[in-house]
């Protein structure tokens, strides 16, 4: 006897289709975000919904003076920031800036908000801009792990993830592209250990 499949065989997929914590409000911005996406065909929404699926790690913290510097030149633009914007002492003047972000930060909402911006949550966001329209992403991945710096600074392979991962995730931050294929980690691993 064989196994019961669905037509179209076993499911291979590995990516998110749900974000796996249990906070209400996030569950209520991926039942909103999905709606969008289905009802408006919008790519900017289905990029949103890609990322509140996205684990912790993957929705690395925005620093006040990192969001500045990246809205220079488009402050008349909402920043969308799917992960936490937080205060950075070292700036002593905010611009007014527009900016949507899953949390902000107590010092970092007051510094904004007093400075003449605003802090949008996504359902003021999806009032505002259905299609994403004047809007620019803030930065999804703002650093690159200590497990990663590790393998770069010492040639050493600290790092519990696979070498498949590690190609995607230095290819989605657009450094060391060519350098870190899955090959080169793979064949490094098994020099190290014949050492």
């Amino acid at each position: 006897m064989g196994i019961d499949l669905v037509a179209g065989g076993k499911s291979k997929k590995t990516k998110r289709t749900a974000p796996k914590s249990d906070d209400i409000y996030l569950k209520l911005l991926v039942k909103l975000y999905r709606f969008l996406v289905r009802r408006t065909g919008s790519k900017f929404n289905a990029v949103i919904l890609k990322r509140l699926f996205m684990s912790k790690v993957n929705k690395p913290p925005l620093s006040l003076s990192r969001l500045i510097e990246f809205m220079k030149g488009k402050e008349d633009k909402i920043a969308v920031v799917v992960g936490t914007v937080t205060d950075d002492i070292r700036v002593y003047e905010v611009p007014a800036l527009k900016v949507t972000a899953l949390r902000f930060t107590e010092t970092a909402r007051a510094r904004i908000e007093k400075a003449g911006g605003e802090c949008l949550t996504f359902d003021q966001l999806a009032l505002r801009a259905p299609l994403g329209q004047n809007t620019v992403w803030g930065s999804l991945v703002s650093f690159i792990f200590e497990c990663f710096m590790t393998l770069i600074s010492h040639w050493s392979f600290f790092c519990c993830f696979k070498c498949m991962y590690v190609d995607l995730f230095i290819d989605s931050v657009g450094v060391f592209k060519l350098m870190f294929s899955s090959n080169f980690i793979s064949n490094f691993v098994h020099l190290s250990k014949a050492r």
